[in-house]
């Protein structure tokens, strides 16, 4: 009887939500033109030119180069293939240096076309752009289904400036060649792996005393992949770390036992409960980045979550954030059918966050934390992608001659809205223009 009072209150408060979050949607201006890139406005923070985490030092108008040397004539999603690799056009070039690469991905690998992401691994770690870090592992991503390139860069770049999430993936846009062969715009980061300088975990053969990252991921299990089923839902968490190899059965039960915990918290609407088990701070930049992107994977993949040690416990951390080439109006599906900047998503279609916004706890520290962003880290994330945007226009021109078709048509789950933008600087307008509109939804979300 209980329970069924409990869901019921549940169902109720959850379509008190949705009422409200449409109810909100009429502060949202309609967007209709995308003629021109927008330059940073009054109200906005100067973009500080000095940062060298994208563009190199002596403020170069054109990406560096990256090339990688290949005997093959295709790269393999899973197989490793031996290369070298150079950069050139940069303060942070370096020559030749071997490493293997592989596909990577799963629907930006299978229906992307000829233009698709890689993962390097060098030989020995290295240094990219400056980092403070060395890492084997680096990323290439494609971007092929965002035809502004700046979706994935904006989520990181803001939340790179949130501090409840102690790790945001780095971003650096680079021209690719293979075998001399020009291959377009690329957003060089991290893989989402543990590695000392990213995301720094300890591994203790007692399971109870054990870090953990762990993967909300509902694409189909390869077989090297450890994971287990969380609630009555069954969904999957892969464990990334520890390693396949050094996982034990006791490890994954420990880590299954303690997300079914916080589970029981979340589904119980158990604030008390809730806090010492998670990082509240984390849960609420981690909530904020995806839900004013409106991140259409936010409840099937790419979530990611660590299981910290701290003096009083373990807690569950939130991040770091990852994947959102579908997302700020660029992606449309029969699941996934409200593209605009209007409505609610992240707090729907995952299915912890569509209960968190319901605690008043979560509610209020969320209305707070947008409050504190709003007039700041928002709009300097949408100047940095304008600036980007006015700076390098010739560099990411280069790109759609390079793959013509991949702009102004239809690729996968494109909106009509966006095929009918046939210029890059359109396509910057209408995801800037969606951006604002965004924020005043937020503002009525979460202030009002």
């Amino acid at each position: 009887m209980k329970n069924g009072i409990r869901s019921l209150t549940v169902l109720l408060l959850l379509m008190l939500v949705a009422f409200f979050s449409i109810a909100c949607a009429g502060a949202v201006e309609t967007v209709t033109d995308y003629g021109h890139v927008y330059v940073a406005h009054e109200h906005e923070p100067d973009v500080d030119t000095t940062d060298n985490d994208t563009l190199p030092t002596n403020m170069s108008r054109v990406f560096p180069s990256l090339h990688i040397t290949i005997d093959a004539d295709d790269i393999h999603r899973h197989d490793w293939q031996h290369v070298f690799v150079s950069m050139y056009g940069s303060d942070y070039a370096f020559p030749k240096t071997e490493a293997r690469i592989r596909g990577r991905g799963n629907s930006t690998w299978r229906y992307m076309g000829e233009k698709r992401p890689y993962l390097i691994r060098f030989a020995e770690a290295h240094h990219m752009f400056g980092s403070a870090y060395a890492a084997r592992d680096w990323v290439l991503l494609a971007n092929s289904i965002d035809y502004s390139h700046m979706r994935n860069y904006a989520a990181f770049y803001l939340a790179s400036m949130l501090d409840g999430m102690d790790f945001a993936p780095a971003r650096h846009f680079v021209h690719l060649y293979t075998n001399g062969d020009y291959r377009g715009v690329y957003m060089l980061t991290d893989r989402m792996r543990v590695n000392t300088g990213r995301i720094e975990l300890t591994r203790n053969s007692d399971p109870a005393l054990s870090e953990y990252m762990l993967e909300w991921c509902r694409h189909h299990r390869s077989q090297d992949e450890v994971y287990f089923l969380m609630g009555e839902r069954n969904i999957p968490f892969v464990i990334r770390y520890p390693d396949a190899n050094r996982v034990t059965d006791a490890h994954v039960a420990f880590a299954s036992d303690f997300i079914d915990q916080v589970d029981y918290a979340i589904q119980g609407l158990n604030y008390e409960l809730l806090k010492d088990l998670i990082c509240m701070d984390s849960f609420v930049d981690f909530y904020i980045v995806n839900e004013f992107v409106k991140n259409a994977d936010f409840g099937f993949s790419s979530v990611n979550f660590t299981i910290r040690q701290w003096e009083c416990g373990p807690r569950l951390v939130a991040g770091p954030v990852w994947d959102f080439d579908q997302s700020a109006g660029g992606s449309y599906a029969h699941w996934f059918p409200d593209y605009s900047p209007r409505r609610i998503w992240a707090a729907v279609t995952n299915n912890w966050f569509s209960l968190l916004v319901l605690m008043p706890e979560f509610r209020e520290a969320a209305a707070q934390r947008w409050y504190e962003i709003r007039d700041n880290q928002v709009p300097a994330m949408i100047a940095r992608v304008e600036y980007l945007a006015i700076v390098y226009q010739n560099c990411f021109e280069r790109n759609f001659e390079r793959w013509p078709n991949k702009l102004g048509r239809y690729l996968w789950r494109t909106p009509a809205t966006v095929v009918v933008i046939p210029t890059f600087v359109g396509q910057v307008e209408y995801l800037t223009h969606w951006y604002r509109q965004r924020s005043l939804w937020m503002d009525g979300f979460l202030l009002q």
